[in-house]
């Protein structure tokens, strides 16, 4: 029985593989040929040290830093001190941040959801803010959610 089950894995394996190996063969091997040409050229480039800083391959270089420190996904890290602001518009809330969930929990106030990481030590903060406008588009609460590392700076 389980020689069976694994002589039919392999035949499925073989269908699916097979044909795109079989059309791509020449793209893989042209591909393979490049890349280990590439990595030859780079390692006598680096060892020589004669190419300016310019021509040295990407992976030497450092990328110079982003204007607005953001995490993965895309989400801007600020002071709380700058989050917890009650001059701030909703104009300013959707421009801040990629993701914004609005919501209407309370009468007469407008939400928005965004989520809020203040930096990345201990001590900082992560979670959501809710903030919520009146009528005349005024920050009227801000609701935090969320956690930290370490609380004594709070």
């Amino acid at each position: 029985m389980l020689k069976r089950g694994l002589l039919l894995s392999g035949l499925l394996v073989a269908a699916v593989v097979g044909p795109i190996g079989y059309y791509n063969a020449a793209g893989y091997w042209q591909k393979l040929r490049q890349a280990l040409s590439a990595d030859a050229a780079d390692q006598t480039a680096i060892a020589d040290n004669n190419l300016p800083v310019a021509e040295l391959p990407h992976s030497t270089q450092l990328a110079p830093p982003a204007q607005k420190q953001t995490t993965l996904d895309g989400t801007p890290i600020l002071p709380i001190s700058q989050a917890l602001d009650f001059g701030i518009t909703p104009g300013w809330v959707i421009g801040r941040w990629p993701r914004v969930n609005t919501c209407t929990a309370r009468l007469q106030l407008k939400g928005y959801r965004v989520p809020l990481v203040t930096g990345t030590s201990p001590t900082d903060l992560a979670g959501s803010l809710t903030y919520y406008f009146n009528p005349a588009q005024q920050l009227q609460e801000i609701v935090f959610r969320g956690a930290t590392g370490d609380p004594t700076r709070l």
